[in-house]
């Protein structure tokens, strides 16, 4: 059973093709689709691949000047600018999110909020992400921690793909993790791919390759048909987080 679902999951990843059909069909994609492309593969991945094949190779001959050349190109233009396509790609990715729904689902079914339950709700999630993060931070600094780091993290890419779809469903981020909990093996297997593309790339050429190709995957997940809630044996992925986040926010709204 874990292994056909793994299957299933890896096999909905995988569909490029009609992925690339959405992504160049409708109009309203196709300015921060581009918009993306250009930030991020040309603008940021060219300045590193400038740098690691021109730059550096030429500055070796003199190491005094290469060390202080690579500290100001990292602080003064790599990380800036890493920065801005990260927040660029953010409002890329909910206006792609957005028409590439309304394309494959209709209209999205997501009620509006308060700001002020807008701003509790994303906190709320991003304290249960922020402290996943970490857990597949500290464990990466294990020794032979590979393989269980790329399950963490394929499950967690996996979760990022799929809470486009979600949040444009109206599902909450505990009916969230409901679900990629309960079908744990299909959502390791869809984010594998993905993962494994990104996590041979150190530092901020994955990152960059991640933003990158993002859009690809977050639009496989929309036209994928996972299976329903509490399918398969649950595997409390979020759990520690989840305990952390809620003892965080209880000891924060005492003071």
């Amino acid at each position: 059973m874990w292994a056909k679902e793994i299957f299933l999951g890896t096999k909905d990843s995988l569909n490029y093709f009609q992925a690339a059909k959405i992504l160049m069909r409708s109009k309203d994609i196709h300015k921060p689709l581009i918009l993306s492309i250009c930030w991020t593969g040309f603008v940021f991945l060219g300045s590193l691949l400038c740098f690691s094949l021109i730059l550096d190779p030429l500055l070796q001959i003199y190491p005094r000047i290469e060390r202080l050349f690579t500290i100001f190109y990292y602080i003064l233009w790599l990380f800036p600018l890493y920065f801005i396509c990260f927040i660029l790609n953010t409002f890329c990715y909910a206006d792609i999110a957005l028409s590439a729904f309304q394309q494959i689902h209709g209209q999205p079914k997501a009620t509006a909020l308060s700001i002020s339950r807008r701003i509790a709700y994303e906190a709320h999630r991003g304290l249960i992400i922020g402290i996943y993060v970490m857990e597949v931070t500290f464990i990466s600094l294990l020794p032979f921690s590979e393989i269980l780091d790329l399950f963490l993290l394929s499950w967690l890419y996996s979760f990022y793909c799929f809470e486009y779809r979600w949040a444009l469903e109206g599902k909450t981020i505990n009916r969230e993790i409901s679900i990629i909990e309960h079908n744990s093996f299909y959502y390791f297997g869809f984010g594998l791919p993905f993962a494994l593309i990104t996590f041979w790339f150190p530092g901020l050429m994955g990152n960059g390759l991640w933003l990158l190709i993002f859009p690809v995957f977050m639009v496989t997940a929309l036209i994928s048909k996972p299976p329903s809630e509490k399918h398969t044996v649950r595997i409390p992925l979020f759990k520690f987080a989840h305990r952390v986040s809620s003892t965080l926010e209880v000891f924060l709204l005492k003071k």
